[in-house]
């Protein structure tokens, strides 16, 4: 298992006003990045991952900012790549982001 960790620019969709504004804390494991591979369901990736904001403040709808992605994959190459575009999922879209570079990988216990 290798650890990656991407910096990327994120946008989180606004709600309606009718519906509460669900935050999610700088660090929040519940959000997971979702990679649409080509136009079948069958070849998406989704990938649990730790979203970090540099000041730690919460991550919340309608916020367009700058954040560290960490996830793990089994794979031998990154599994996201400079310029490449994602959604965040939590139970659904809840908004969408593009990968601007990869700043670290690290090896686990295999």
């Amino acid at each position: 298992m290798k650890q990656f960790r991407f910096r990327a620019l994120v946008t989180f969709d606004a709600i309606a006003p009718d519906r509460a504004a669900r935050q999610y804390p700088s660090g929040t494991h519940a959000l997971m990045v979702h990679i649409r591979r080509s136009a079948s369901a069958g070849s998406d990736m989704f990938f649990p991952a730790v979203i970090t904001q540099d000041d730690d403040k919460p991550l919340r709808p309608g916020m367009h900012t700058v954040v560290n992605i960490t996830l793990t994959s089994d794979g031998t190459a990154a599994p996201l790549d400079a310029g490449q575009h994602f959604t965040l999922w939590g139970g659904g879209d809840i908004g969408h982001g593009i990968i601007t570079r990869q700043v670290y990988t690290a090896f686990g216990p295999s």
